[in-house]
């Protein structure tokens, strides 16, 4: 009976775990999406990649290159938003450039926001993409 006490105390703790306990795992709510690539922390904010570290590149929401990247990037803000809460896992410390950290952004149904960004046309496989009519 102690041990089976024992087991079962062991799965629910590690069923527990999570952005409270892991430093490399943030909880993230909307208030904290800068734009669907960058999320703010009280540390260095995150430069959203794709599970695999795979480089993905929504349009700009600060200083955008057009009017048509402004647009763009607002749905695409708004779209993450609208997965969280969720959870941010560092890849990381520092490697996303501008003092960044790498991480992998998951929504509130615990899928990659790259998906529903890629999906809906806010998103392109690059790490600088043109959103003002090139490529």
């Amino acid at each position: 009976m102690l041990i089976r006490f024992v087991v079962i105390a062991f799965l629910a703790l590690a069923a527990c775990q999570d952005a409270e306990t892991d430093p490399d795992t943030i909880r993230v709510t909307a208030d904290m999406i800068i734009d669907g690539d960058t999320v703010r922390t009280e540390g260095p904010n995150i430069r959203l990649t794709g599970e695999g570290d795979v480089a993905f590149d929504t349009p700009e929401t600060w200083r955008p290159n057009c009017e048509t990247e402004a647009k763009l990037g607002k749905q695409a803000t708004d779209l993450v938003r609208s997965l969280m809460p969720g959870k941010a896992v560092i890849l990381k410390r520092g490697g996303g450039g501008f003092g960044r950290d790498l991480g992998v952004l998951y929504g509130s149904d615990g899928q990659d926001v790259r998906g529903p960004l890629m999906a809906a046309g806010l998103a392109k496989a690059s790490q600088n993409a043109d959103w003002c009519g090139g490529d």
